[in-house]
Formats: structure tokens, sequence, C-alpha cells
């Protein structure tokens, strides 16, 4: 894990962005990890949403997701107002810490897997949005019937199998690449009141600054 701040003087706002990579899994882990995803981060219901936007009024909106494009990735990602960016920070870095406790409730995990089913059976809903869906698989060495295998393992979802996900690793904020984008002067006091250690300081081409 790293934190990185990247200078862009008078920057009216802070971008957060956090990522890291994920071993690749079966359609089984996937759908798991799908489901995480969307009650997380994924939809306007999740925690990140409620807790950035809707609770803080830090943001317009905070999203999170893992990419299966070939590139297993998850990231998180938020556009903060400046006086806010430690504190932003500071929730994103609770919301991640609470759900690799594995603290899942029965009411997140029926809703998150009603979308995931949603978004898999509709993936046809027109033979653009099907060619669409087929291409990305085709792209990312996925099999074309991913879905319809997804579609069979959510009746078979537990809390338990969701929460042991969560608890895994997954959601470590230790192990993400956490990157500020704004004004160093602006962030570097917030970030040290939040608690963060002090981070890596370069420019827009990532070129080390002096702090």
């Amino acid at each position: 894990g790293r934190l990185v701040l990247v200078h862009r003087p008078q920057a009216p706002q802070s971008v957060l962005a956090m990522i890291r990579p994920v071993a690749a899994g079966d359609e089984t882990v996937r759908t798991v990890r799908d489901t995480l995803s969307t009650l997380f981060g994924g939809t306007f219901t999740s925690r990140l949403m409620q807790n950035i936007r809707e609770k803080h009024g830090y943001s317009y909106g905070a999203r999170s997701g893992i990419a299966d494009d070939g590139n297993e990735l998850l990231t998180a990602r938020s556009s903060v107002q400046t006086a806010v960016t430690g504190a932003a920070l500071a929730e994103f870095k609770k919301e991640f810490d609470a759900l690799a406790s594995g603290n899942v409730t029965p009411e997140e995990l029926g809703k998150a897997v009603r979308t995931v089913r949603f978004e898999a059976e509709n993936l046809g809903a027109t033979t653009a949005s099907l060619a669409s869906a087929l291409a990305e698989l085709a792209a990312a060495g996925q099999p074309l019937d991913l879905p319809r295998r997804q579609l069979a393992v959510l009746p078979t979802l537990t809390l338990e199998k969701v929460n042991a996900e969560a608890r895994s690793g997954l959601y470590d904020w230790g192990s993400l690449l956490v990157v500020v984008v704004g004004d160093k002067e602006a962030a570097l006091g917030q970030l040290a009141a939040a608690g963060f250690p002090k981070p890596e300081i370069v420019d827009a081409e990532g070129r080390p600054l002096a702090p």
C-alpha cells in the first residue's frame, strides 16, 4: 500500500482514487465479488454513495468496482471539496475497514443479489447490448457464457460465503494504492489531522516534489 499526493496548485477540488490488483477467480468468485462490489459502491444506495454523498455531502458521488476486463483491479473513487479532503478519505477508509471485517447484512445481500441478477439478465436486452457484452467478454479472455454461469451461482450465495470473501483481504486498506490529486498546501494538513501517514508528493507527471 502507498499514499501518493499529486500536487495540482490551487485545485478547486480533490480527486480521491484507490486501486489494487486482485487475483482472478472463477464464476463463483466473480459472482461473490460482483455482489460485494454492488453493495459497497456500485449503486446509488451503496455504502460509499450513502456515506460520502448522502450523509456528509462531500461529493456528488462515490463509486467502486472490480474490473474484469483482463486486468483484475479493485477501484474506488470520488471528487470532493478541497476543504474536506482528509475527512472524506477517512470516511473511505472507515468503509473499507468495515467491509473488510465481514459485516454484510442479510438486507444488503438480498438487494445486491437482485441488482446483479437484473444486470446479468438484461445484458442481451438488445442486439447492440448483447454484442457489446460478448465483445467485452472475448477481449478479457472470459467464456462467453459467463453471465449464464453467474446467474446459476447467485441462488447459492449465502451470507457466510459473501462475508468470508469480504474478510479475505480483498478490501484491506493497507494493500491499496491511494492517490489524492489536489493542492498540497490544502491537503497535507488535513491528511495528517485525519491520521494518515505523510504521503509521497509528486507532480502531474509523477516526478517527486519536496514536501
